[in-house]
């Protein structure tokens, strides 16, 4: 049991914490209890373990008063106490606001060099139940910082790298070993955290052989939280080779990004290196649309045996230059064809012009691609109806991978079809941004939770809108 001297004439302070729980007591030495200021809230943290060593124990108050108060009771409901007992794998009970479960924390003494309190309340346990929390205590030594201008600074995730994610604060390396849903308490474990005197200092976070930096602040007193969010990852496992087509793209959405995106699952079936089926449902419906796909000198057919056949007409470099149908290719039943499409390019072999013309060879839409290094940058779409072009701007990670999958709502036979047709080099970095500048505010689309295995084939992403996603999954055929 750590034992302190008494301030004031007060007997030997206990360093320790207890608690029964299902007729169980649990107890063991307080590790630290420390005083910051997070915002406008002063908090105390105290951490302990059990007298084993394998679980651990950590309670967090705070309050918007100066100081903590003698006598006063700190309660989870009122967002004043956070509880949480857990061992190196799961937690075993846990008091946490708007979470579940209520802990009543009673300070009996503090001052700037110990805290006495007393606890009682509801935890839930690893199943989610609640269990009556009896006769808590913990008392210790406030602890202080090796210097008075010393402050805190915590790095944490959300998600993980295939495992720990690991950090540096000037120049000191941290392991962030877990994910957490919300911004953890400083110090808590699975979390890195530093202790540092004020000051500016350098971070930096590795995930595989990509990494993020920057700079963050450490103000005296202070708990300054910093969430590492890498807008790509590696893959578990790698699957393809130097030699793949995209085979599948799935995607499902919490709302109406682009009202195209009707169907959520597209497979290209392959017959050698190309692709004699594509088929496509909306789940949950359990109706899976197939086209039957066919090749004959510069014709691609889509239901080549239907009454209304849809194709793409290619140049001598196996360039898309045409596409005859409707201008939703997913529809199945028989229609006569709406749009005459024409696609030009470069002599980077990059896509530059997309016209659109309806039967009567009357141009309704023009979309003109800008290049740069590599990557579209910009789109004009200018059309029939409206005398104002809509112009978009695009923004890249320094990533690159094999073949971005196009995923610009420009051209929607472009995306639908883009395993089996050849439209020009297809980008070279990971799209970061799209931002539409619109008459009123821009309206910007963010592109992030990139997963790219070992041979650079992106295997998933996030495209979102505030609180409005479409994640997207892709798959390859490797030969």
């Amino acid at each position: 049991m750590n034992t302190f001297p008494g301030n004031g004439g007060d007997p030997v302070l206990k360093s320790e914490w207890d608690f029964t729980a299902s007729a169980t007591l649990y107890h063991g030495p307080v590790d630290t209890a420390y005083l910051t200021k997070e915002g406008v809230f002063t908090v105390l943290t105290l951490t302990g373990k059990s007298a084993g060593g394998s679980e651990f124990i950590r309670i967090k108050l705070k309050t918007t008063d100066a100081a903590f108060q003698k006598g006063k009771t700190y309660k989870t409901f009122l967002d004043q106490a956070k509880f949480i007992y857990q061992n190196e794998i799961d937690t075993i009970y846990s008091a946490i606001p708007y979470k579940g479960g209520d802990l009543h924390v009673t300070i009996s003494a503090i001052d700037s060099n110990k805290v006495i309190a007393t606890f009682i309340g509801q935890a839930l346990n690893a199943t989610g139940r609640s269990n009556e929390i009896t006769l808590g205590h913990f008392s210790s030594p406030i602890k202080k910082g090796t210097q008075s201008n010393n402050g805190y600074v915590m790095l944490w995730a959300n998600v993980l790298c295939n495992g720990s994610v690991k950090v540096k604060v000037n120049n000191q390396q941290g392991t962030i070993e877990k994910s957490f849903s919300s911004a953890p308490d400083c110090g808590e474990p699975g979390a890195a955290t530093y202790n540092l005197p004020a000051g500016s200092y350098q971070w930096v976070a590795y995930c595989g052989t990509d990494s993020l930096q920057g700079m963050i602040d450490v103000a005296a007193g202070a708990c300054d939280k910093l969430q590492i969010d890498f807008p790509y990852r590696p893959a578990p496992i790698t699957k393809t080779n130097q030699n793949c087509k995209l085979s599948e793209i799935s995607y499902q959405s919490t709302g109406v990004l682009d009202p195209k995106l009707t169907y959520n699952n597209v497979v290209n079936i392959y017959n050698g290196a190309r692709v004699s089926q594509l088929t496509y449902f909306a789940a949950p419906a359990p109706v899976i649309f197939a086209h039957t796909i066919s090749y004959s000198g510069d014709t691609i057919f889509i239901d080549g045996d239907s009454q209304y056949t849809k194709y793409f007409i290619v140049d001598a470099k196996g360039r898309v230059v045409l596409y005859y149908g409707s201008s939703d290719p997913t529809i199945f039943y028989p229609v006569p064809p709406e749009q005459i499409v024409k696609y030009s390019y470069d002599n980077q072999n990059q896509l530059i012009k997309r016209e659109t013309f309806n039967s009567g060879n009357t141009n309704l839409f023009t979309t003109l691609f800008i290049w740069n290094n590599g990557n579209i940058i910009s789109t004009s779409e200018s059309s029939l109806a409206s005398s104002q072009p809509t112009i978009s701007n695009f923004q890249y990670y320094s990533k690159q991978v094999r073949a971005m999958p196009f995923l610009y709502s420009t051209g929607f036979e472009l995306f639908f079809y883009q395993s089996l047709i050849n439209f020009g080099n297809p980008c070279k970095n990971l799209l970061k941004q799209k931002i539409i500048q619109t008459t009123n505010i821009p309206v910007v689309l963010d592109y992030n939770s990139y997963i790219v295995d070992d041979n650079d084939y992106v295997l998933s992403c996030r495209v979102s809108v505030n609180t409005v996603y479409i994640d997207f999954q892709f798959n390859y055929q490797c030969f």
